[in-house]
């Protein structure tokens, strides 16, 4: 498995897009339609959109945002996580988050995000994120 920063979008990422819609989420193709229009290329200050690769296959992507909820300049948002299928419980989606959350500490103290699944609460609680319940996030972890 290979974690890597990238800057533009990357090959295979349609497979991601298409097994996310199936499932009824949409914010993979969000992913596609922001960065396409520049409204969101990952490229702020602290920003990065990393890939996760198995054999040179992408199967995950994420990303970190400076949080555009929060008025504090030291907080971030993790944007756009999502692993397929296969690759689920194996241990990518928690070495996907160290990655994001080791780039995300030299610019931001908090990671604020927002899930309204029960599968994925429970993914983050168990990477240490605090569950709260507010309007733009679900949960919050403090770097160290």
């Amino acid at each position: 498995m290979e974690i890597s920063e990238i800057v533009s979008l990357p090959a295979g990422l349609d497979r991601l897009v298409s097994e996310s819609e199936a499932d009824g989420f949409r914010f993979v193709r969000r992913l596609v339609d922001d960065y396409a229009s520049g409204r969101n290329r990952f490229s702020g200050c602290g920003e990065a959109l990393l890939a996760v690769y198995e054999d040179g296959y992408l199967i995950g992507v994420g990303g970190i945002n400076s949080d555009p909820y929060c008025n504090d300049k030291h907080s971030g948002r993790v944007r756009r996580l999502y692993i397929l299928k296969d690759y689920r419980n194996a241990g990518v989606g928690r070495a996907l988050m160290e990655a994001i959350e080791q780039h995300a500490s030299k610019s931001f103290k908090v990671l604020n995000l927002f899930t309204d699944t029960d599968a994925a609460s429970r993914f983050y609680v168990q990477l240490g994120y605090n569950l709260v319940r507010e309007e733009k996030r679900t949960h919050y972890k403090v770097l160290s």
